[in-house]
This record gives structure tokens, sequence and C-alpha cells, in this order.
């Protein structure tokens, strides 16, 4: 079989298709020239373990995940929602140029470059990326690798800006394994990953900082006055024989004050 899921995609040339796939699109009921809208006007996707084989070989593994977009409307921005039960996220982005996908999930597939698999995973925003004004991160990754953009937030309808993302002195990272759960408030995360490789450039002469295993678990809250609060409940790290556990909290000004951005670490270890 021979589709073509839109007209501006790559056609795919299946020889094998399983599992069920259900697609539903709203239609503005006041204009409705009988013109196809692909879904701008609002829909849902839902994938239950489907997978397929392409003529050339490539695979889609066994997948169960759900989209959802809302768009803005009545002064609120867009609403997306991902869910997935478990997903390859590099057999997703190597498919992505047959999909149609919107064209801000295919820019984040692009300033992420994803891969690992992740598990009972939700991803959840409202504002059109990277111009975003809340969200929400769930669930569980194995071998997760990507890049860290800087996610911009956007302005509310006061002009003032709501709570930023949090940012990593991290450009990107190789091999994580772990769970987290956090939002625009906060968040929490736990990693038990070996073999785990950050990426520091302009930090190390090295931009590329191997761990043997780094295992961590950590929280965050943004608070008043435009401060982010972490706090570090255990971070053992083992490297070439050397084992570092370090514990404590650090709150960082999220702007700078006078000029400088300074912040209190409490910091412990042994």
């Amino acid at each position: 079989v021979t589709t073509r899921l839109s007209k501006n995609l790559e056609p795919l040339d299946l020889v094998r298709v399983n599992g069920r796939m259900s697609i539903r699109e709203d239609v503005d009921n006041i204009v409705d020239d009988g013109t196809p809208t692909l879904g701008t006007q609002g829909h849902s996707v839902s994938l239950t373990d489907f997978s397929f084989t392409t003529n050339d070989g490539l695979v889609f593994p066994v997948t169960t995940l759900s989209e959802s977009y809302v768009p803005a409307r009545n002064n609120q921005p867009e609403k997306i929602q991902i869910q997935a039960k478990s997903l390859d996220l590099r057999t997703l982005a190597k498919f992505a140029e047959h999909l149609p996908l919107p064209q801000v999930q295919r820019q984040m597939l692009v300033d992420y470059a994803p891969r690992g698999q992740v598990n009972d995973f939700l991803v959840q925003w409202q504002g059109t990326y990277p111009h975003i004004s809340s969200y929400r991160v769930k669930g569980n990754f194995v071998g997760l690798s990507m890049k860290t953009p800087t996610v911009h937030p956007a302005p509310t309808q006061d002009g003032t800006l709501p709570v930023a993302v949090p940012q990593t002195a991290a450009s990107g990272f190789d091999n994580l394994t772990g769970s987290i759960d956090a939002d625009n408030h906060g968040g929490s995360v736990n990693l038990r990953s070996a073999k785990l490789k950050l990426l520091l450039p302009g930090y190390f002469s090295e931009p590329a900082m191997p761990f043997d295993q780094l295992n961590m678990r950590a929280s965050w809250s943004f608070q008043q006055q435009g401060q982010l609060f972490g706090q570090l409940q255990q971070l053992d790290i083992v490297q070439d024989g050397l084992r570092v556990s370090l514990w404590g909290t650090d709150l960082l000004p999220l702007k700078p004050q006078n000029g400088k951005q300074r912040c209190t670490i409490d910091l412990a270890g042994k």
C-alpha cells in the first residue's frame, strides 16, 4: 500500500500495517466551504498497538499514543496534549517527514532532536512554541538523549512574564534514564543513569562530560519575587573509580538584580 497523508508530505510505501487508528477533526459550522481544514480548527488522533513496516525496511514499532489540539480562541492560547504508553522517539523523528504533524511539533523534533524510549508519558502546553505560557511533563524515560534549546515564555495579558521554564546548564545529554513530574510551578526528577553524558560547552575544555553512573533525586519550585528554589535530596556520581555524594539547596533569581545574577547555594557532600 502506498499512501500520502498530506499533499505536502513524502509518500509512505507500506508492506504491513497493524493496530488501530482513530482521528477526530473539529469543523467550523459557520464557515464551511467544503475545503479540508486538516485539523487546524481542532483535532485529536489516537494510535492503539499501532505499527507498520515500509517497503524499504523501516519499522515503526508497536506504539500506543494520543494527540489533541485546541486552537487559540476567545483570548486563550492554543493547547496541545500528547500522551504515550510507549514511544520510541528516534523512530518518531525518523518518520516525521511522512506524518501530518503540525509545524510546531515538527520544529520541536528538529530543535530537541530526541532519542530514546518514553513510557506512560504526558506532555501538554499552552501557547505557540517556543512562546509557551504553561506546560506539564510527566512520565518515565530510558536512554533519553536530546538537545535543550531555550524556551521563551509568552507574555500574559497584563504584559508580565509568567513563570519561566527552568533552563539547565547543559546544552544536551545522552543516555538519561529516570522519571519526571514537572509543570510551570515546579517539579521533581529522579535519575538512575549509567554511561550518561552531559554536554557542557563553555564550561570545560571538553564539552562532553561522561559519568559511569549518576543517581539523583531533586525538586524545584518557582517562588514569589521571581526566584527559583531547588532542593537536591541526593546526587551520587561514579566516574573512573571516584565516588561523590552531594545534597543541598539553592535559591536563584530568574532575573538579574543590579545587573548581576547571584544565587545562594547551601551544599554538602562526601
